[in-house]
């Protein structure tokens, strides 16, 4: 029985996300995949944000979402922000 981590489930749920934006230079996008490089503009990455907000029930500071360079950096921020929701006990 195979389990995947939540990290590999956000990344793979952000491939999907993403995919028809990828840049037709682009052979596939991967959690080593730049943000950056899929040239996002406001609209599509707001409208990125509220999809994962919504699915994953997280709140993603700006200022934490432009630090993250990859869709791998951004999956760990969920997964993180995941974890600091659910260990507060309220």
């Amino acid at each position: 029985m195979s389990t995947t981590s939540p990290k590999h489930e956000i990344v793979a749920f952000l491939i999907e996300l993403l995919s028809p934006t990828r840049p037709p230079t682009a052979s596939s996008l991967s959690g080593e995949t730049e943000l950056e490089a899929l040239s996002l503009d406001s609209l599509s990455r707001a409208a990125m944000l509220t999809e994962l907000e919504d699915r994953y029930q997280v709140e993603l500071g700006e200022d934490e979402v432009l630090r993250c360079m990859t869709v791998g950096d951004l999956a760990e921020l969920v997964v993180g922000t995941r974890t600091n929701t659910n260990g507060r006990g309220r």
